[in-house]
């Protein structure tokens, strides 16, 4: 049996080679680690908060998923440098995202399992994502 140390630093099984996520609860800010890479973020907190992208870093990637209703502020996702290119389809719409800093779930708007996905090529970072409501994801 494959095993894979989770967030806690406990062993749990990896069926299939590590097929397990990596799922790590947020409550707080954090600033990202190049470690970090690979693991789904749940954002649980009663008021946003910010996360800190890691240094631009050849094959990082994450998934920030909201787990729980925020009500007095945003979730930000924020680079230093204004590198993140993609798009996200908010309420069916495309937002095209280019030379942007932060991605924002935005708390007047947001829905259970909105989600985005980043990846980075050691230059920019590249975002996708869903979300449900109108507004739910900006980017600045």
């Amino acid at each position: 049996m494959y095993t894979k140390t989770n967030s806690d630093g406990g062993l749990v099984p990896a069926f299939g080679g590590g097929n397990l996520a990596d799922l790590e609860i947020l409550t707080a800010d954090k600033t990202l680690q190049s470690y970090d890479s690979g693991k789904t973020f749940l954002l649980k907190a009663a008021a946003g908060k910010t996360v800190l992208l890691p240094a631009l870093t050849k094959g990082f990637n994450a998934k920030f998923i909201i787990g729980a209703a925020f009500a007095t502020s945003n979730w930000v996702l924020t680079n230093p440098s204004a590198v993140i290119q993609g798009s996200v389809i908010v309420n069916g719409a495309n937002v095209a995202v280019a030379n942007k800093t932060n991605i924002n779930f935005v708390n007047t708007a947001d829905s259970l399992g909105d989600w985005v996905s980043i990846v980075c090529d050691g230059t920019n970072v590249y975002v996708s994502g869903n979300a449900i409501i109108a507004g739910a994801v900006t980017v600045s």
